[in-house]
């Protein structure tokens, strides 16, 4: 029983890991995104 404890706390830990992997990835797009949106603006100001 303690091996199945430990395999169920394993695989919760890398589905946690996975989420916030996930998480910041998308973050990190969204922020290149916004910040080559602002450059093509700015650039087109000048």
């Amino acid at each position: 029983m303690e091996s199945v404890d430990a395999e169920i706390r394993d695989w919760s830990l890398g589905a946690a890991i996975d989420d916030q992997l996930r998480h910041h990835r998308a973050g990190a797009g969204a922020e290149l995104k916004a910040m080559q949106r602002l450059q093509r603006e700015s650039r087109s100001h000048t």
